[in-house]
């Protein structure tokens, strides 16, 4: 649903002058420098759209974190130290998945964009 969104708000932009990306990684705010209109608020909704989208899976995952912790707190002692093992090693895995995901797909281009998340 994520993706279809963002496809559809770009679908209709009017594209013209040098059809080249930056680099060989065709992302949607890589289309939208190559737009010839003015794309501010276009790219202050896919920059909400990004950031509620990887808001939401992080809340869940936090979520699931937290259950996992009182299933833990309740369980023996040899299952504790296994399953907290796995538990500190997936958040470690987790932090450094969205810590980037949220740079590259939440970090607007325009300065202005910035400001008005501040």
């Amino acid at each position: 649903m994520h993706s279809i969104i963002q496809v559809a708000l770009i679908v209709p932009l009017p594209f013209c002058g040098p059809n080249k990306l930056d680099n060989f990684f065709c992302d949607i705010t890589q289309l939208i420098k190559l737009a010839c209109t003015d794309t501010y608020i276009l790219e202050f909704i896919i920059l909400f759209n990004s950031g509620l989208a990887t808001f939401m899976c992080f809340l869940l995952l936090l979520i699931s974190y937290g259950a996992l912790l009182v299933w833990l707190k309740a369980s023996s002692s040899h299952g504790k130290s296994k399953a907290t093992s796995i538990w500190v090693t997936h958040i470690i895995i987790v932090f450094v998945m969205f810590g980037p995901a949220m740079h590259v797909y939440c970090w607007p281009s325009h300065p202005c964009l910035l400001l008005a998340l501040l």
